[in-house]
């Protein structure tokens, strides 16, 4: 055999030997060294599918295609048609290939249509997971940012990257993830923030241990990050506030983006994430693919697929989701981008124009940071994204002028925290009405001191209008609005009616004074013209129609009979 053949099959997976002799016999490989090793190269190329391990002599580098679908294959020589076996997925790999030849087999013979993982790799593009940026960074490399609001994060310079600081926390609470803790006298998996919290810490390559592991998220944050001298106290706060939510979005995105996963490696499908939301798998086919952070505790992973597939949850998350579809639009056009953030970027879209706080607020229920809007205190509800819009910036904005003085511009200041509390009758569920995220608590009274402080003079404090008042409010301004438009088209054909019947009385004068005149000509006269050639109208009346007879019994028409 020749020499190159053999050292080939000897690194070669047991497949791929089958493969190269085949092909070595139906081509007859003769020539040079490199011919002959061109040729099997370009036989491995046109197999590469069935390649788990490539010989080590030889290092082939699979071309990428452009986009997200994969370039095709060089077309092969036509060869005689033979009946082979069907080959194993060339991404399997261990030490017992033909256990997961088999395994996957079985897996072709399912009736749900499941697919080999390989095939569906080199078919469906997905998006990978995001990663951190590489450490260490020097610590003069590092971006300067300082904590705005309640989770929010503003960047003041620098920087060897550009990421976004809630998405590194994210990244890290993802990393670190916990897996099943013991919390509140149970083993449960770490849903919430407070389980990192009650998680212990190890130590890590450089010998850092922190009391549990949020105090170790919060810390290498510090890895990527400077903070701006005098906001270490805050920026716990906001840590713990910003991840609080991250942790829960990463739980809900988990059961969404493992069905996308599924689907693109098994059923050779993609589907989008709003397919995904309504769909369900297995528990069998939820273990087939856990999420890259919860691949090392298995068990917590399965005790979160069993609360997925617990009856009656899917009904729940469905019913809960058709309530979220309600609301008619986005609740904001800012996207990732904090309210600060969003002020900065309409400012250098708009000429450099200044923009507080309440302004961008109101701006970013309107329309995007770089579309042609401003503010506009008579806009109608109609013009924002939520009807409640309206009437929250005219409340706050009667408030702010009673309290600082009729000549008040709210929309050139900052959003008063006070006057939010007493406008919005409080937090309600930990939010504010106003402005949620960027209010400074520390520096906001709560709804018992406003209370504590207030006197006769002071503004009262305003209770909240629920949901369903918000609904009942718009109700009847649409009502009224429909009255307004009928009062209107009735005024409208009243006014058509009254010049209709001016005009036709100045039309018949001027017939009755020609003929007259005609008449005088002739040396004859007419006589006087009738008080009314015509009925007088009916008047407008919102009586229906079928009692309409009855109101008018009363009516002599005699005189206009034939």
């Amino acid at each position: 055999m020749d020499p190159l053949l053999q050292g080939l099959q000897e690194r070669a997976h047991p497949v791929s030997k089958m493969i190269i002799l085949k092909e070595a016999k139906q081509r007859d490989i003769q020539g040079p060294p490199f011919q002959r090793a061109s040729c099997i190269i370009y036989i491995l190329y046109c197999h590469l599918e069935m390649m788990p391990v490539l010989p080590a002599c030889l290092t082939i580098q699979r071309p990428r295609g452009k986009g997200k679908a994969a370039r095709p294959p060089s077309p092969e020589p036509k060869v005689e048609e033979e009946k082979e076996e069907e080959l194993p997925s060339a991404h399997a790999s261990g030490d017992d290939d033909e256990e997961e030849a088999e395994e996957e087999e079985q897996q072709e013979q399912e009736g749900d249509g499941d697919g080999e993982a390989g095939d569906a790799q080199s078919k469906i593009w997905l998006r990978g997971p995001s990663s951190l940026p590489k450490r260490p960074i020097p610590e003069h490399l590092r971006p300067l940012i300082k904590p705005v609001g309640t989770k929010s994060w503003i960047k003041l310079s620098g920087g060897d990257h550009n990421r976004k600081a809630n998405g590194i926390l994210g990244l890290l609470c993802r990393v670190h993830f916990p897996g099943l803790v013991v919390y509140a006298g149970q083993q449960q998996p770490a849903y919430t923030w407070d389980h990192y919290v009650a998680a212990p810490d190890v130590p890590d390559r450089q010998q850092r241990r922190f009391p549990n592991i949020a105090e170790r998220v919060k810390a290498e944050l510090w890895d990527f990050y400077r903070c701006q001298v005098g906001f270490e106290a805050k920026t716990k706060a906001v840590c713990d506030v910003a991840a609080k939510k991250l942790v829960k979005d990463m739980h809900y995105e988990a059961r969404i983006q493992v069905i996308i996963e599924f689907h693109a490696q098994y059923r050779r499908r993609k589907i989008r994430k709003e397919e995904a939301r309504t769909m369900n798998l297995t528990k069998d086919q939820f273990m087939r693919v856990p999420p890259w952070w919860c691949r090392a505790h298995i068990q917590c992973w399965e005790k979160m697929v069993d609360v997925w597939l617990e009856p009656g949850w899917l009904e729940n998350h469905l019913a809960c989701r058709q309530r979220r579809l309600q609301i008619p639009t986005a609740p904001h056009h800012q996207g990732s981008l904090s309210l600060d953030e969003y002020r900065e970027k309409w400012s250098a879209s708009h000429d450099g124009r200044p923009c507080s706080q309440l302004k961008a607020w109101v701006l970013s229920k309107k329309g995007k940071a770089t579309a042609d809007i401003d503010f506009n205190p008579d806009d109608p509800s109609e013009a924002y994204s939520h009807p409640s819009i309206h009437s929250r910036v005219s409340e706050y904005t009667k408030m702010a002028r009673e309290v600082h003085g009729p000549d008040f511009d709210p929309s050139s200041e900052d959003i008063d925290g006070e006057i939010v509390m007493k406008v919005g009758g409080g937090k309600k569920h930990g939010r504010y009405w106003i402005g949620d995220g960027v209010i400074d608590m520390a520096s906001t009274p709560s709804l018992s001191q406003i209370r504590a402080r207030s006197t006769d003079l002071s503004p009262a404090i305003q209770p909240r209008p629920t949901t369903s008042q918000l609904q009942i409010e718009a109700l009847q301004a649409q009502v009224e609005e429909a009255r307004k438009k009928q009062e209107e088209m009735v005024a409208q054909m009243e006014e058509m009616r009254r010049r209709m019947e001016e005009e036709n009385q100045i039309r018949m004068e001027q017939m009755f004074q020609y003929m007259q005149n005609f008449a005088s000509s002739m040396g004859q006269s007419l006589p006087p013209p009738p008080p009314m050639l015509f009925p007088p109208p009916q008047p407008s009346t919102t009586t229906p129609n079928q009692s309409v007879a009855s109101n008018n019994e009363d009516q002599d028409l005699s005189q206009w009979s034939p």
